[in-house]
């Protein structure tokens, strides 16, 4: 009975530790990762919709340029896309008010052609610094500064 008692004090600490220390996502945060998806993955309008304030939109417009500076096709073939990714909340401040998430994200990413298969190392971390805002139509990034390391592997 012990033994029982002792088990369920461990899981009830780790599911409690999972939701009280980080596990749980806010709705800011579902909000940046669908611009981040978006935005790594070439999904303009996508990344637009999830877009508030002019840097957010600068972000956008300057990863497009790259696109378009390369073409389409050799940009997915160089640049690439995310095929999976693992994201952590390494720090959250929310106003007052609560209207306004900043939030820092590191992310290891898998990113290569589209052809790349989705399971195997990360080859990308990514470090973003994102201020989210409350808007009518929900959570939408108003600034993104991000920075981006490719991994060797070694």
């Amino acid at each position: 009975m012990f033994k029982f008692f002792v088990i369920i004090l461990l899981a009830g600490a780790v599911i409690g530790g999972y939701v009280l220390g980080g596990g749980r996502k806010t709705e800011a945060f579902h909000g940046y990762e669908k611009f981040a998806d978006a935005l790594h993955n070439a999904r303009w309008v996508q990344a637009e919709a999830m877009a508030s304030g002019d840097a957010a939109f600068a972000a956008i417009d300057a990863e497009r340029a790259v696109e378009r500076a390369m073409g389409g096709n050799t940009y997915k073939q160089v640049v690439g896309v995310v095929v999976n990714s693992d994201r952590k909340v390494e720090s959250e401040t929310v106003s007052a008010d609560g209207k306004t998430d900043t939030l820092e994200v590191t992310e290891l990413a898998r990113r290569g052609p589209e052809t790349m298969a989705p399971i195997g190392p990360a080859t990308v971390k990514f470090h973003t610094k994102v201020v989210m805002v409350l808007t009518d139509a929900g959570w939408r990034v108003d600034s993104c500064v991000e920075e981006a390391t490719p991994l060797t592997g070694d």
